[in-house]
């Protein structure tokens, strides 16, 4: 499996994801008008503002995402053809990369979930130092996911050259 290849599933399994979400996202803001709430927020108008973009960006990238996969790819890992082909002969499951490549698909994926929902709860908890701390944990797990899908090969490189110099 090429990092391209990979990248442009992960796209479209982020969007399917996001798609998901949505009911969820919407349940949030039928509760924001259904439970009267308004003195126990610091500015309710921005909430409910928050509440109704909330749904609405996810819908607006998943469509992204699973409608322009290809292009995401190709912004990501280049235009390259034979991006990412080590051990061709092996099947997917017995390659270090692929693992590599899943488990950075995995960190991206939650990691960037977590952060949209965590930023649509931050105009509600008034900007404590312990929101921002749980913001930039969701980044750096998102630059992770990010290191291990496109720099797959060079990780790989040193993981093995480290085995096999034991």
């Amino acid at each position: 499996m090429t990092t391209k290849k990979a990248i442009e599933i992960a796209s479209r399994v982020y969007g399917l994801y996001l798609l998901i979400q949505i009911p969820f996202a919407l349940a949030g803001l039928i509760s924001v008008f259904a439970i009267k709430q308004d003195e126990f927020l610091k500015n309710p108008l921005l909430y409910k503002i928050w509440a109704f973009i909330h749904p609405v960006f996810y819908l607006i990238v998943a469509i992204l995402l699973i409608s322009k996969a290809e292009k995401i790819s190709n912004f990501i890992a280049g235009k390259s053809k034979e991006n990412s082909k080590a051990g061709e002969g092996l099947s997917n499951f017995s390659q270090l990369s692929f693992w590599l490549i899943l488990l950075g698909v995995y960190f991206f994926i939650t990691s960037t979930s977590s952060l949209i929902r965590d930023f649509f709860r931050f105009p509600i908890s008034s900007g404590d130092s312990f929101i921002w701390s749980i913001l930039l944990s969701h980044g750096f797990n998102i630059i992770v996911g990010i290191l291990l899908i496109t720099k797959t090969e060079w990780i790989e490189s040193k993981i093995n050259k480290d085995k096999f110099e034991r």
